[in-house]
């Protein structure tokens, strides 16, 4: 089993586990929880070890497939919050849930990745605001 292949199921388990549990909320605490167990995953020597990979694997050019596969399945998930929350009347039926899946996922990123840290409380919250501001447009 490949490490990339790994991590996939990994990290689709573990937000499932947290969507079935925690699903029926608010989508704010729907955000905090998925923000929270990302920023932990990638702050781990697991989620290093799994960006080295990947950066090994575009390096070597065979990874294409497997990226957009894991992508697509993470991304899935951040996505069926805002549905969620759609069906609840949190936000508009005309919320735009790329854009919101993508402010979610390029905030972690970013922190990640050009600040080199966790996703702390503040920044959590913040990050939240921005993102419930757009949707309630």
């Amino acid at each position: 089993m490949s490490g990339l292949f790994y991590f996939r199921r990994v990290v689709h388990s573990l937000v499932s586990l947290w969507a079935s549990a925690f699903g029926a909320v608010t989508l704010v605490a729907d955000l905090e929880a998925l923000l929270r167990s990302f920023g932990n995953l990638l702050s781990s020597s697991f989620g290093s070890a799994v960006f080295a990979a990947e950066a090994e694997m575009r390096r070597t050019n065979t990874m294409p497939d497997q990226a957009k596969l894991f992508a697509a399945q993470c991304l899935s998930q951040v996505e069926a919050i805002f549905t969620r929350a759609k069906e609840r009347g949190e936000i508009g039926s005309g919320f735009d849930v790329e854009a919101g899946v993508g402010m979610i996922a390029g905030g972690v990123l970013f922190r990640w990745l050009a600040q080199g840290g966790a996703s702390d409380e503040i920044w959590i919250k913040h990050l939240i605001e921005v993102v419930i501001a757009a949707a309630r447009r």
